[in-house]
């Protein structure tokens, strides 16, 4: 496996996962990253180096999720340590989007996103870990009968979550913090 630099190798966090190959992990120096991200269905682990604190991911005004993950049953990748703020989906979360397989997603501060359907991760048909994070000031404000304003959890699987800070997220509907469909 090889290691992958975010900013001295590769410009963006997206360039690095694009190089990646299955269990290579890209590591992420301190700054605000104005992009969104796309695992690719890749198992590998996006990490930064200084954590959340210091390491942000921002789209500025691009929409969709800031974080995508679709995956097959099989993969099981790792986002650790950023703050994920300012994304907003018409669809699904704006911060985390997980679908399928079985990732982790720990030591991260989502704060400040909206979607329709989560607004600050929505997992769905997936065993993910979701860990020690902060989740916080997500919404749920785009659209009639979403839910989930902080974790919106749906379909069949077996999602973890464990030892998060859930607090101050919003929902026009139901599941201000966590919401369960289906």
């Amino acid at each position: 496996s090889s290691v992958l630099r975010v900013p001295e190798v590769y410009p963006t966090i997206q360039a690095a996962i694009e190089s990646a190959a299955p269990g290579d992990t890209v590591r992420v120096g301190p700054g605000i990253y104005e992009e969104r991200i796309d695992l690719l269905g890749k198992t590998i682990v996006v990490e930064s180096t200084g954590g959340a604190a210091v390491t942000t991911i921002d789209p500025n005004g691009a929409a969709g999720a800031v974080v995508t993950m679709s995956l097959s049953t099989a993969q099981s990748p790792v986002l650790r340590g950023f703050t994920i703020r300012g994304g907003v989906s018409d669809l699904w979360a704006g911060g985390i989007y997980i679908s399928g397989g079985s990732p982790v997603i720990e030591d991260n501060l989502v704060t400040g996103n909206a979607g329709c359907l989560g607004g600050g991760i929505t997992v769905q048909f997936s065993s993910a870990t979701i860990r020690n994070n902060t989740i916080s000031y997500n919404s749920m404000p785009l659209c009639s009968g979403g839910n989930g304003g902080g974790i919106r959890i749906a379909g069949a699987g077996t999602a973890h979550v464990v030892g998060n800070v859930v607090s101050d997220n919003t929902s026009d509907t139901d599941g201000g913090g966590i919401a369960l469909f289906a």
